[in-house]
């Protein structure tokens, strides 16, 4: 099986919106209607569960017109198979709920997703492989992720497994309650 990776552009848009109505979430429907929106603002108490399907996966595609929505598509025989939200620090507001430098060129890993018939088969890994070296092309420093202390299901480790991004060169800088930060110089 032969993986090509795709930085995410307005020309990809409607591969990124396909991934997400049809494959990404075909054993988790409850995440079905996040289109990476979730990161984009602080909802306020109870106003995210109020966000429908359709709202989110408009304000996606205008946040990807505008160059705010940022990633990785990994593509099998021309189907996207996998996303990883890569972006500046800036740009995505949860995370680890850290203090951050808005002067710090730094991009951070929000959330892997992969299609459950290519799960263990290395996508996540090209994904993550894939975003630092466009960070690192682009002039970023610094590379931050947030893996998860505890769960069993891939749900549970959404933002990347912690083995995966230290077989990458990724340390531990932090540990809270639920997850490390981990982090590598670029």
């Amino acid at each position: 099986m032969e993986i090509a990776v795709k930085k995410l552009t307005p020309e990809l848009a409607e591969s990124f919106l396909h991934f997400f109505d049809h494959i990404a979430f075909q054993d988790n429907e409850r995440w079905a209607s996040c289109y990476c929106h979730y990161y984009r603002s602080s909802w306020g108490e109870g106003e995210w569960g109020q966000r429908s399907r359709e709202e989110n996966r408009q304000a996606a595609a205008k946040w990807i017109e505008a160059g705010g929505l940022n990633g990785y598509l990994a593509f099998s025989d021309g189907e996207p198979v996998g996303w990883c939200h890569a972006n500046d620090a800036n740009h995505v507001v949860k995370g680890a709920d850290q203090p951050r430098d808005p002067a710090a060129k730094m991009g951070v890993f929000a959330c892997f997703i992969v299609a459950p018939d290519h799960r263990g088969k290395g996508i996540a890994t090209a994904l993550l492989r894939a975003a630092c070296e466009g960070f690192r092309a682009t002039g970023y420093s610094l590379a931050e992720g947030y893996p998860s202390k505890q769960g069993e299901t891939v749900q549970d480790h959404y933002h990347g497994p912690l083995g995966m991004y230290e077989a990458q060169g990724f340390e531990v800088v932090r540990e809270l309650e639920h997850c490390y930060v981990v982090q590598k110089r670029l």
